[in-house]
């Protein structure tokens, strides 16, 4: 049969009215519980009727506020005042669980309580960001500050280890390194940040900055090395080429966790 707002499944209607039907008995009969309950338990400050605010919540016209578990329901095994935990009451001597008799089917759900350890929560998350962000910030090193430009010839075999990495050799006239040409790693750094971002870039993508395709490639990857030492970038090999990605602090507060 196929059900259709304008033919119901007769099974299906017949029990939205039993629902309906044991829904209204169940409020008459908590109405009715709690009416004895209000008859019996009066203000203890003027001795009047209280009205039910809510299953936790007793109010007087004369102000009072107050939980009817705490101030009428002692424990039954002390005796003794009970107390508000999680979804719960307990006895404040022992800590045995005690269910009220002032909740007729609810359970109880202590909004403060909630509202306080969220209110927790926000904050050792927001002081562990900072504390995080603090230990990014005094992990990275101090600038290098340096008295003279770097010299190839100071580390023995490094200017062919260079040559290689470009695919020259150091006796090919053409590509020549020239040390008196200058160097300024500002420009290549404003150029590569305005192109990389966190999608990733090739580093044969990034537009060359020097006629010397083999000078623009050290360069650009001296450039690099330094971007990434502080941590402005991330590197990572891809066969012959070079990715290179934005790094942000919220990437270094998830690679801490």
């Amino acid at each position: 049969m196929i059900i259709t707002r304008r033919n119901p499944n007769p099974l299906i209607a017949a029990i939205d009215r039993v629902h309906d039907r044991v829904t209204t008995i169940q409020t008459i009969a908590r109405n009715f519980y709690l009416a004895v309950l209000r008859m019996r338990y009066r203000c203890p400050h003027c001795g009047q009727k209280m009205k039910v605010h809510s299953p936790t919540t007793w109010r007087c016209s004369c102000g009072v506020q107050l939980d009817p578990t705490i101030e009428f329901q002692p424990s039954p095994c002390c005796k003794a005042r009970l107390t508000k935990k999680v979804y719960h009451y307990v006895c404040t001597q022992c800590g045995a669980a005690v269910p009220s008799k002032f909740l007729f089917d609810e359970r109880l759900f202590d909004a403060d309580y909630f509202r306080e350890r969220m209110k927790e929560s926000r904050e050792r998350k927001q002081q562990l960001r900072e504390r995080l962000r603090k230990q990014l910030a005094d992990s990275r090193s101090k600038e290098l500050e340096l008295e003279d430009y770097p010299q190839l010839d100071t580390i023995p075999g490094l200017e062919q280890d260079l040559n290689r990495l470009i695919g020259t050799e150091s006796g090919n006239d053409v590509f020549a390194f020239n040390r008196s040409e200058t160097f300024c790693m500002t420009d290549y750094h404003r150029a590569i940040s305005t192109l990389v971002n966190q999608r990733g870039v090739l580093f044969s993508q990034i537009p060359a900055l020097h006629p010397s395709t083999p000078k623009d490639r050290i360069w650009r990857f001296i450039t690099l090395i330094f971007m990434e030492h502080d941590r402005e970038v991330h590197l990572r090999q891809e066969g012959d080429d070079i990715w290179v990605f934005k790094r942000d602090c919220d990437e270094e507060i998830e690679n801490l966790k």
